[in-house]
C-alpha cells in the first residue's frame, strides 16, 4: 500500500548525549544524532524519500537513481512506500549484500560501471528514453538538501536554547554537507563550524579545499569507505565552503583510523555503522576535535560537540571482523 505523498517517510531521530565520546573532548559535552534509525538505514532516507515524493506529485510511475549503496536503498525503500517502480544503477564496487537489500525493497537492479559517476551515466540515459520515469539524484538537488536539513530542525528543538560549539559529519559528494549547512543557516548558526571529514582515497571535498574550493575529480576511490565514492563534489558545496558561512573545515583519516572508529563505537553505543561514518566517529577518538578547540585560541564556543551518525547499511559483525583483521586493530 501506498503512503501520501505529502506524509514525511522519514522519521524524526534521537538526539543522545554520549559519554564515552566526550572523554575525547574536554569540558564540552556530546551529542550523537542518530540516523542511522532511519527506516532505510541512514540519513539519506529523508532527502531521498521527499524526491521520490515528487515523482508522486508530477504523476511519474517509477524512479530511477544511481549508487553505491545507502542513497539507491532509501530510494528503493520510499519507492516502495510510494507503490512506484525503481530501478538503481550500482557501480561494480556494490557489495552483493547491498545489491540483495535493495531488490529485496522490491527495486531492479543493475551493475554497471566501476564508480558512481559511470552508474550515473547509465542512469540518466535511462531517464532519457523513459518519459513516465523521474531521475533521483544521490546527492546533488534542492529537495535532497532541504529534506537531510530536517535533521537541524530536529537538533535546534531538542538542545532548546543552546548553540553547538561544532557540528562534525562526514562528506562524500556533497549532499548531507549542503542539506546540514541549508539548516544551519536557517537557524541562523551561521557561526558555528562544520568538521566534515573524509578518508584518504575517497577526499572529492579535501581535495576541492585544496585547489581553493574548486571541484576537482579524483581519479579513483581507493577507500574502504565506498559510500562516499563520489569523485567529485557538487557545485553546491564548493559554493557553500567558499561562502563560509557556516565555515566549513575539512580533514581526513585514514582507513584505519575509520575502521577503528566504527569497532569503537559498536563496543560503546551497540551500533554499528559503516568506515564513512567511522570518518566522522574518528574525528573524536583520534583527538582531532579536542586540538581543534585547542588550537582556536578561544574562538569556539564552549557549547556542546554534535555528531552527525550518518549510518550505513552494509556493515555486519563479520565484515567489522575483517576489516579488524585487514587493518591489525
Amino acid at each position: 500500500m501506498s503512503k501520501s505523498s505529502e506524509k514525511d517517510l522519514f522519521v524524526r531521530t534521537p538526539l543522545i548525549e554520549s559519554l564515552e565520546l566526550a572523554q575525547y573532548c574536554p569540558n564540552r559535552r556530546v551529542y550523537l544524532k542518530l540516523e542511522n534509525c532511519q527506516p532505510s538505514g541512514s540519513f539519506k532516507m529523508r532527502g531521498i524519500s521527499r524526491f521520490c515524493q515528487q515523482a508522486v506529485r508530477e504523476n511519474r510511475e517509477e524512479v530511477i537513481s544511481s549508487s553505491g549503496g545507502n542513497a539507491g536503498l532509501a530510494a528503493a525503500c520510499s519507492a516502495r512506500l510510494l507503490g512506484l517502480k525503481c530501478h538503481i544503477i550500482v557501480p561494480k564496487l556494490t557489495t552483493q549484500r547491498i545489491i540483495d537489500k535493495i531488490a529485496k525493497e522490491g527495486a531492479d537492479v543493475e551493475v554497471f560501471g566501476n564508480f558512481w559517476n559511470d552508474a550515473n551515466e547509465k542512469a540518466l540515459e535511462l531517464v532519457k528514453n523513459s518519459p513516465k520515469s523521474f531521475y533521483v539524484h544521490p546527492f546533488d538537488n534542492p529537495i535532497l538538501w532541504t529534506g537531510h536539513s530536517t535533521m537541524i530542525d530536529e537538533i535546534v528543538q531538542d538542545l532548546d536554547t543552546i548553540i553547538p560549539s561544532m557540528i562534525v559529519t562526514c562528506c562524500g559528494g556533497g549532499g548531507l554537507l549542503c542539506g546540514i549547512i541549508e539548516g544551519m543557516r536557517r537557524h541562523n548558526w551561521t557561526s558555528v563550524p562544520v568538521l566534515a571529514m573524509e578518508t584518504d582515497g575517497a577526499n572529492s571535498l579535501n581535495a576541492a579545499v585544496l585547489a581553493g574550493g574548486q571541484p576537482v575529480r579524483l581519479p579513483a576511490i581507493t577507500s574502504v569507505a565506498t559510500c562516499l565514492g563520489s569523485l567529485i563534489i557538487c557545485d553546491q558545496l564548493a559554493d557553500d565552503y567558499r561562502k563560509s558561512q557556516p565555515p566549513v573545515l575539512s580533514h581526513l583519516v585514514n582507513d584505519k583510523q575509520a575502521v577503528d572508529a566504527c569497532i569503537r563505537f559498536a563496543n560503546e553505543h551497540r551500533f554499528l555503522v559503516e568506515p564513512a561514518c567511522g570518518a566522522s566517529l574518528a574525528a573524536l577518538y583520534t583527538g582531532l576535535v579536542s586540538k581543534l578547540f585547542a588550537d582556536s585560541c578561544g574562538k569556539y564556543s564552549d557549547g556542546p560537540v554534535v555528531v552527525i551518525v550518518c549510518g550505513g547499511c552494509d556493515v555486519t559483525l563479520d565484515k567489522l571482523s575483517d576489516w579488524k583483521q585487514q587493518f591489525n586493530l
